[in-house]
C-alpha cells in the first residue's frame, strides 16, 4: 500500500458532513434566500474544480434548486452540463434495468426497487439530479437462486457467486454484486439491511411495499418511512469516501411527504434494533438541516435502550477499521466474532434450510469454513489488517 492509498483511506468518514459540504446540502435543499445565501457561502471557500467526491455527486441536486430560483453565476452552465451528464448516464441504467425486471416478470419474480432508482421515481422525480454507481433490486429469498440463474443466462457475471454453493452464498451475504459485458452494476438483494436475518423480517418489507410503474413494467418500491429508515442506516456506515448524499436523500424523502408518520418509524426501528443509527442520524439532520423531529421521537427511540451487543455493533459501523484497531485491537477481534455470530442467525434462516431440523454451532462452522467464500473473506481479512497496521505506522510518524 502506497502513502496516497494510506491518506485516502485516513480522510474518510462517516456520515457527517464537512463545514463546507453541509453549506452545499442546504443550497441543493433549502428553498428561498437560505438557499442562495448557503450557495455563495460555499462558492467562496471551495476549489470548484477540485471538489471531493461527495461533494461532486450533490452537484446535479444543486443545479436543479439554482435554476429554479433563477440564480446567475458563471458556473451555473458547468452544473448545467453534469445534470445532463448524470440524466443521459441513468436513462441509459433505467435501459439496462428495465431487461433484468422484464425476464424476472417473465420468471413470476416479484421485485422492489432500492435506493437510488427508488428515491428517483418516488423521491427526487428527476433521472437528472441522483447519480448511480449501480442498481439495486430486491427478491424474495426463497427466489434469490432463481433470480441469480437467471441473471447469469443473460451476460451477468458475479465474482463471488457459484451456483454449486448457492446455500452457503445466500445464507451467509445479503446481496451479491453483478457486472455485465458492457460493465453496469447490479446488486441483487435478498435482505433489505444487511444484519436482518429471518424471513419475517423482509416479509414486512414485502407486505407494506408500494405498487409502481417502472417503463411500462409492474415492481415495487418500499413505503416512505422503510426508505427514510433504509437510507439513515446506510448513510450512517463509516466510507472511505464519507457518504452525505444520505442527507439530501432523507430530506427529500421526508419533504415529499404530506404527512410523516414518526410513530410508526420508531416501530420500525424497534422491530430491526436500528434504535442507535437512527438516532444517531436524525439528532445530525436536526441540527445541522434543520430537519423538524418532534422532541417525543427522541424519547421514544432512547426508551428502547440499545444493548452492549447492539451498542458495540454501532461502534464498528461507524468507525472506520483504522480507528478501531489503533484504538484497541481488540475490538477488531470481537467485530470479526459478532460477524460469524450473525452469519451463524442467518445460516438456520435461509429458505432452504427452512424444512429441516436447525444446525448447530459446529455444523454451521463445518459448513462455513469448507466454503469458498469464507477463504475469500480471510484472505480479504488478512490483507485488510495489513493495510490496516500500515496506516497506522503511517499515522504515528505524522
Amino acid at each position: 500500500m502506497s502513502i496516497t492509498q494510506a491518506n485516502r483511506l485516513l480522510s474518510g468518514g462517516n456520515y457527517q458532513a464537512t463545514p463546507e459540504q453541509i453549506l452545499l446540502l442546504r443550497a441543493s435543499l433549502w428553498p428561498g434566500e437560505r438557499a442562495i445565501h448557503a450557495w455563495q457561502a460555499w462558492i467562496q471557500q471551495v476549489d470548484f474544480e477540485n471538489l471531493d467526491a461527495g461533494s461532486n455527486r450533490l452537484l446535479p441536486l444543486l443545479y436543479r434548486n439554482l435554476s429554479q430560483l433563477g440564480v446567475e453565476h458563471p458556473t451555473i452552465e458547468k452544473l448545467k452540463g453534469i445534470y445532463r451528464h448524470t440524466w443521459s448516464m441513468n436513462q441509459l441504467r433505467v435501459q439496462r434495468l428495465r431487461k433484468v425486471l422484464e425476464k424476472f416478470q417473465e420468471a413470476n419474480i416479484p421485485t422492489v426497487l432500492l435506493k437510488g432508482m427508488s428515491l428517483c421515481i418516488a423521491d427526487y422525480q428527476d433521472w437528472g439530479v441522483r447519480p448511480m454507481a449501480d442498481m439495486d433490486v430486491l427478491v424474495p429469498p426463497e427466489l434469490t437462486e432463481k433470480a441469480m440463474m437467471i441473471l447469469m443466462q443473460n451476460g451477468w457475471k458475479s465474482t463471488h457467486y457459484n451456483s454449486d454453493k448457492a446455500h452457503e452464498h445466500i445464507s451467509l451475504r445479503h446481496a451479491s454484486g453483478l457486472r455485465d459485458q458492457d460493465g453496469w452494476s447490479l446488486d441483487l438483494h435478498w435482505r433489505v439491511f444487511q444484519n436482518s436475518f429471518t424471513l419475517c423480517d423482509q416479509k414486512v418489507f414485502w407486505d407494506d411495499s408500494q405498487l409502481v410503474k417502472f417503463m411500462g413494467l409492474k415492481t415495487r418500491i418500499l413505503k416512505p418511512i422503510d426508505r427514510f429508515l433504509h437510507v439513515c442506516v446506510h448513510g450512517s456506515c463509516w466510507s472511505p469516501e464519507p457518504p452525505i448524499r444520505w442527507i439530501a436523500d432523507a430530506l427529500t424523502i421526508y419533504n415529499k411527504q404530506d404527512f410523516f408518520n414518526w410513530l410508526e418509524l420508531v416501530k420500525r426501528t424497534n422491530l430491526f434494533s436500528l434504535n442507535l443509527p437512527l438516532l444517531t442520524t436524525l439528532n445530525y439532520l436536526n441540527d445541522n438541516l434543520e430537519l423538524s423531529v418532534p422532541r417525543n421521537i427522541f424519547i421514544d427511540i432512547n426508551h428502547h435502550s440499545a444493548t452492549k451487543k447492539e451498542k458495540f455493533a454501532h461502534y464498528i459501523r461507524t468507525n472506520s477499521s483504522v480507528d478501531v484497531f489503533s484504538k484497541n485491537p481488540l475490538n477488531s477481534i470481537l467485530a470479526e466474532f459478532m460477524s460469524l455470530q450473525l452469519m451463524y442467525q442467518s445460516f438456520n434462516s435461509y429458505p432452504g434450510q427452512l424444512s429441516k431440523p436447525k444446525k448447530n454451532l459446529l455444523s454451521f462452522l463445518w459448513t462455513y469454513f469448507r466454503s469458498e467464500f469464507c477463504w475469500k473473506k480471510l484472505i480479504h481479512r488478512i490483507n485488510k489488517l495489513f493495510n490496516t497496521i500500515l496506516i497506522v505506522f503511517f499515522k504515528i510518524c505524522r
